[in-house]
């Protein structure tokens, strides 16, 4: 699965494993419950792909931005068994930078680094041997927030991998956007960088869930302040979902460098 992707701020995606849980209100109307039943998987299932996908970037060989887990999520508990592995595949892939969406910072330093007794740590590219400090130069990690409250929880549990390693970018994936968010906090951290990249957009679907612009509007500005790349996916207009929208005369399609 992959080669391609509808998501608009990747090149292609990679399902690994797929399957997930609900943890927040953002999963109320996942549009991956479709996909799940397609693939016959019961609720709360999660289950590792066949390996013609979990192999598949080894095999791309042009450079691409690729979103992992988008039926999924990468970090989910269930799929501790298979991370290594995918890892391995990740850092032989230097081409392709691996966009990393989560709702389970929590499990970050944990899994990646094995802060804790039931998990080892995993490899990488080790940048200072005394202190066992690693990252991927080729990751992206975004927390995926939609209100105010789960940004507060999942925004410094994201940057607490600031403390291990140099990864290049840390950011948000705020979709679907269930209230105005202030993250001005996390982007003028006083002793080290913040948050590196947004990307924004409402709720697709039938049932999906208002979103206001001027919520979208409020984002957008906290990070034209501070200097941070805004990437707007997707918002209604009336009644009408529009993917790549003008937002005050103008399309958002901002990377980080």
């Amino acid at each position: 699965m992959g080669k391609t992707t509808k998501i608009e701020w990747a090149d292609a995606s990679w399902n690994p494993w797929y399957g997930c849980t609900p943890v927040s209100p953002g999963c109320q109307n996942c549009y991956a419950r479709r996909s799940w039943r397609l693939l016959g998987l019961k609720p709360g299932e999660v289950r590792r792909a066949a390996d013609a996908t979990f192999f598949a970037p080894l095999h791309w060989k042009e450079s691409r931005k690729i979103m992992v887990c988008s039926i999924s999520d990468f970090f989910h508990e269930a799929a501790d068994e298979w991370r290594r592995d995918a890892f391995a595949i990740i850092r032989k892939c230097p081409q392709h930078q691996f966009i990393i969406p989560t709702k389970r910072t929590e499990r970050l330093t944990k899994v990646i680094y094995g802060r804790s007794d039931e998990m080892p740590p995993l490899f990488g590219y080790n940048t200072n041997p005394d202190n066992d400090v690693w990252y991927l130069t080729n990751v992206w990690i975004l927390a995926s927030v939609e209100n105010q409250e789960q940004a507060d929880k999942r925004i410094p549990e994201l940057l607490k991998l600031r403390d291990c390693g140099d990864w290049p970018v840390q950011g948000l994936s705020v979709e679907p956007m269930l209230g105005e968010i202030h993250i001005e906090d996390f982007m003028f951290p006083e002793t080290k960088p913040g948050l590196d990249w947004i990307a924004c957009g409402c709720e697709s679907g039938k049932y999906r869930r208002l979103c206001k612009i001027d919520d979208i509007r409020s984002l957008r500005d906290q990070c034209v302040e501070a200097g941070v790349p805004f990437f707007l996916k997707q918002m209604e207009i009336d009644g009408k979902l529009i993917t790549m929208p003008k937002l005050d005369g103008r399309e958002w399609r901002e990377y980080p460098e």
